[in-house]
Order: C-alpha cells, then structure tokens, then sequence
C-alpha cells in the first residue's frame, strides 16, 4: 500500500504539470475548431444539397394552371342563306372562358441536368477547399502570438535566475561588509539592480498575459489554467513536403471549368418532351360550340437550337482562358511557396549557426561573471564592476535562449509555408 500511494504522489504532480502545459498542436487544433467560418462548411453542404435536388426536379412533370376570361368585339359569323328553312348557323360567343391545366415532362435533355450536378458537386469541393485554405491562414497568427509568448516566457526565467544570482552576490557583499571589507553602498547597489530586476520581471509579465490573452481569444482555450508554454522540439527539415491547401483548391476550379465545358455541349443537342392540356371552358375545342365543355390534349415536341451565333464557342473560349488564369495563378503561388521556403531555410541555418555560437559565448561569460564575483568578495573591485559583467552575461543567456526559441519559430515557419504544420 506504502509503495502504491508512493507512485501516485509521484505520478499526479506529473499528470497536472502536464495538463498545465500548452502545446502549439493544441493552439493550432483550438483555433481551426474556435474558427468562426467552422460553420460555414454546414451551410455550403445544405446549399449545395437544396441546388440538386432543384436540378432532380428537372425530371419531374411540370404543372401549371391558367385561367382566362375574355370578351371580344367580334367573331367569326357565316353570312349564308340556309338551304333548308329553319335551319340556323351557330354563332362563336364574343366571351369566352378558359380554364387549363398544362403539363410537360422532360424526356431527354441531353444530358444537362447531369452536367449541372457534375458542376454543382465539384464547386463545392472547391468552395470547401476555400474556406479550409481561409481558415489555414489562423494559423500564423496564432503561430506568432505562441512564440512571442515563448520569448516573454523565456526573458522572465532569466530575469529570476538573475535575482537569484544577486541574492547569491548580496549573501557574499553582506559578509563582507560585516568584516569591514566592503562599504554598505555595495550592498545597497545589489538591492537596487534585484529592484530593476524585479520592475522588468513585472512589465514582461504584463506583456505575456496580454499576448495570452489574444491567444486565448484566438482559441478558445482557458489561458488561466496555463502554466506554461511548450517549446516545439522540431527537427531541422531535410527536402520540401509541400501540402498547402490551395494547390487542391487551384485543381478543384479547373474541374470547374472542365465539367462547365462539357456542360456547354448539352446547348447544342436537342431536348425531347411531352406535353398534356386538360381544359374546361366556353367554347371548348369546338369553337362554334356556344356552351362550357371540357377538351384535353396531349403530344410530344422537340426543340433544338440549330444555330446560336457562335454562343457556345466563345463560352469556351472564355473557359479556356479561365482555366489559362488559374494556371498563372498556380505558377505564381508556387514561386512564391519556393522564394518562402528559401527565406526560411536561410533563417534556420542562421540561427543553428548563432546557438553555437551565443553557447560558447555564454559558457566564458559565466565563467568571467564567477571570477568577477571571487574578486568582488576580496574586496578587489567594486560593486559596479560586478553588475556589469552580470548584466553582460544575462544578455548573452538571454540572445543564446532566445535563438532557440526563434529556431523553432523558423522551422515552424518552414513547416507552415510547405502546408505540414498540422494541429
């Protein structure tokens, strides 16, 4: 039992500590989620659905119900003596009524209804591809917001180590000054340094909780049960994987053009149908009939488009030159995806080269700081000497700390360029 609660006091610190600590993937997943547009996917599906299902009812009989009432100045009347006595020609009534219903049904309309929903159906992969392409661009700014954060994170770790450092160097010049070999001014230089100290503490907190803040606003994630901030550990990349979104978006819109074009053909083809007239009215059929009756007629009809004035050829004139557009389009951004690839390659190598660099930098400034410090508890130099070459070694751990955090940020730059920083 002893052992059992030894491994959960082991474990739960651990558990919690990590549940505090906030990742990139999980700001990157938050804010495609907490995106506001996520919603427009919904609404593009059911707008997409409702246009096929108009384009289905292409199949479907048309019904339409007309009504007519008329009264005209004149009629056909037949001017000619009967030949038997008694016998009377009739008369068309100058008012007539009509009452219809007409209906017609598509039987072949050379695949256009087809061609529609091919269309419909492939602009909203496009559409979907848009708004997923929009939603990407989150990511940078979420990106940025993270390792501005990490920078401030990381300034105010070393701003402690620092204090502790002063605290360490006033222990020292206190006993000093109780041996006689240092003057109290020393001790009081070293508290106002921790003072200044402790005021820059203070201003990069407040710039850190209001950057988190824009960041909890981003994502949607409850910034107030956040210790701390993860540093990504990504390794330097060796060749191009180039993801984005927009290539896809660039060969859905020429799917587009290509299913708007063979829609073009269905123009020049001819459609078949059907059609039915059921009526009642006065007159019927029977125009010399002077009493209300009812008529029906049904038959089939054909009508084709024999000659549009070269319509359809300059609509595919206009396709072509559309799909030639995108094309350019596609040509620019990948010139633009490789120019950005090249700028951040540039980057990496630059800040590989300086961490070695400030890492060595650092090693002999701490080394002068603790022979400045031996010398300061002698009583060989002052106060001031000290600060500065304290002060000298906090800027090189500051740029050596700093540098790997923008190592990070540029290979996450790379990533985002080349479409794998993936939430």
């Amino acid at each position: 039992m002893k052992k059992i609660m030894t491994f959960i006091a082991l474990i739960v610190p651990a558990m919690v500590f990590a549940q505090n600590t906030l990742t990139l993937e999980e700001c990157l997943k938050a804010a495609v989620q907490n995106h506001p547009r996520q919603a427009d996917y919904k609404l593009m599906e059911t707008i997409s659905g409702n246009k096929l299902e108009n384009y289905d009812v292409n199949w479907f009989p048309a019904l339409n119900l007309n009504g007519q009432a008329t009264y005209q100045s004149d009629v056909i009347q037949f001017n000619i003596d009967a030949p038997v006595p008694g016998l009377t020609f009739p008369v068309v009534p100058k008012d007539q009524y009509k009452l219809t219903l007409d209906v017609s049904q598509t039987i072949y309309d050379a695949g256009s209804t087809k061609g529609k929903k091919q269309v419909e159906e492939a602009g909203l992969k496009a559409s979907e591809k848009q708004l997923e392409s929009d939603i990407e661009t989150e990511k940078e700014l979420v990106k940025n917001l993270y390792f501005n954060i990490l920078v401030l994170q990381e300034n105010i770790k070393i701003v402690d180590l620092t204090v502790q450092q002063l605290d360490s160097s006033q222990t020292i010049v206190r006993s000093g000054v109780d041996n006689g070999m240092l003057l109290h001014s020393d001790l009081d230089l070293l508290k106002v340094e921790t003072m200044n100290l402790e005021q820059n503490r203070t201003e990069l907190e407040n710039r850190k909780e209001a950057t988190l803040n824009i960041l909890a606003e981003q994502t949607g994630i409850d910034i107030t049960a956040v210790d701390s901030l993860r540093l990504p550990g990504y390794s330097v990349p060796e060749s191009p994987d180039i993801q984005r979104p927009e290539l896809e978006l660039f060969s859905y819109k020429q799917d587009v053009l290509g299913k708007s074009a063979d829609l073009l053909g269905s123009k020049r083809l001819p459609v078949v149908f059907a059609f039915g007239q059921f009526g009642y009215g006065k007159p019927g059929l029977n125009m010399l009939n002077d009493k209300f009756d009812t008529w029906y007629l049904v038959g089939a009809g054909l009508k084709w488009n024999l000659w549009d004035w070269n319509q359809v050829k300059r609509d595919r004139e206009n396709l072509k030159m559309q799909a030639d557009m995108i094309t350019h389009q596609r040509e620019t951004f990948e010139r633009h995806i490789n120019e950005g690839l090249t700028q951040a390659q540039a980057e990496i190598r630059s800040h590989s080269q300086n961490i070695d660099a400030f890492g060595k930098i650092l090693a002999l400034r701490e080394n002068i700081s603790a022979s400045y410090l031996s010398q300061l508890k002698n009583g060989t130099i002052m106060t001031n000497d000290y600060l500065k070459i304290l002060n000298q070694e906090k800027i090189a751990r500051i740029k050596l700390e700093t540098e790997k955090i923008l190592l990070q940020k540029a290979i996450a730059d790379y990533k985002y360029t080349e479409g794998t920083l993936h939430d």
